[in-house]
């Protein structure tokens, strides 16, 4: 909370030192700019996110393989044991 009241007032400072004239020219001067950013900076932003999604997604198969290969030796070992089993009472 104090540190947006310290940013509002840094704010608010640097904009009375402005004339009132380059304060407005960016309230009704060209958007286009503005526009070509916001769709770069959304591009970028869903690029991050798509980034992110696909590390965890990777993170989640590396463990569920490392699951699968402590099970296929568990299915091993247990397979052996019932081998071994079989074959003394037969």
């Amino acid at each position: 909370m104090m540190m947006m009241q310290r940013a509002a007032a840094r704010i608010f400072s640097r904009a009375s030192h402005r004339p009132i004239k380059m304060q407005r020219s960016g309230i009704h001067g060209n958007t286009e700019g503005a526009t070509a950013s916001t769709k770069s900076w959304g591009e970028k932003e869903k690029a991050q996110e798509n980034m992110w999604a696909r590390q965890a997604e990777q993170e989640k198969i590396k463990i569920l393989k490392q699951a699968l290969s402590e099970q296929k030796k568990t299915t091993e070992t247990i397979r052996k044991e019932l081998d071994a089993i079989s074959k003394r009472h037969e």
